[in-house]
């Protein structure tokens, strides 16, 4: 019987992250490194444990709390990856003991980040909408300002009746639509669904309602570039 080689602490410190930031099978991980299984289970169940700990006290987490919000409010959201590495340099400008799982990737573990989250429920990841420099810069207090202060003075000048007060909205409509999910046999390489055409065109429709609650028949906007 072979006499089974002690692993160094640097080898089994590389196998717990295999398990927890690879997501591989505690058994295959064992088999591999030659680790008693047990011994990894427990170890990686500690490691776990230790990175869903709070580290940060609550009126740290709410501090961190307020830097996200501000760039989010600026269009400049932070990725998960992002506050990970902003809650690790938190805690480094603030002389915290972090897990040894920190300092080693100069960020703070997903296992926090989960926590973090449950924690903040006024927190949520969101897909953000592509937003121009421009439009950004230009929504601010001084020409929101300016603007309803003139909506108010043609008010008063032409006391506008509410079904003279219109509302228009665009948005972009795909000509040929996402076609669904369908149950195929598993393997195939290629699932078809039969439509009008393969790649469709975009356009935009106009929609249009008064302050009275009327409304007009929705339009095609055709840019005079095309004439």
């Amino acid at each position: 019987m072979a006499k089974r080689v002690r692993k160094t602490n640097e080898e089994i410190q590389d196998a717990v992250e295999a398990v927890i930031n690879q997501n591989l099978s505690i058994r295959s991980v064992a088999k591999d490194t030659g680790i008693s299984k047990s011994l990894l289970a427990d170890l990686v169940k500690k490691t776990q444990k230790l990175s869903r700990r709070k580290t940060l006290t609550k009126d740290q987490e709410e501090l961190l709390v307020s830097y996200l919000r501000t760039p989010s409010k600026m269009c400049h959201g932070l990725t998960t990856m992002q506050t990970r590495e902003l809650a690790y340099q938190f805690a480094v400008a603030n002389k915290i003991v972090t897990p040894p799982e920190w300092n080693k990737n100069n960020k703070a573990g997903i296992h926090w980040l989960h926590g973090f989250m449950n924690r903040h429920k006024e927190l949520s990841l969101r897909q953000p909408e592509s937003t121009s420099l421009s439009r950004t810069s230009s929504f601010n207090k001084t020409n929101t300002t300016t603007f309803f202060s003139n909506l108010e003075k043609l008010y008063k000048k032409h006391n506008f009746a509410p079904n003279m007060i219109w509302n228009l909205d665009e948005t972009g409509c795909m000509t040929v639509t996402k076609p669904p999910k369908v149950i195929a046999v598993r393997g195939t390489k290629q699932v078809g669904q039969i439509d009008s055409a393969e790649r469709g065109t975009l356009t935009t429709v106009l929609f249009f309602i008064s302050a009275s609650g009327g409304n007009n028949s929705p339009c095609v906007y055709i840019p005079t570039s095309l004439f």
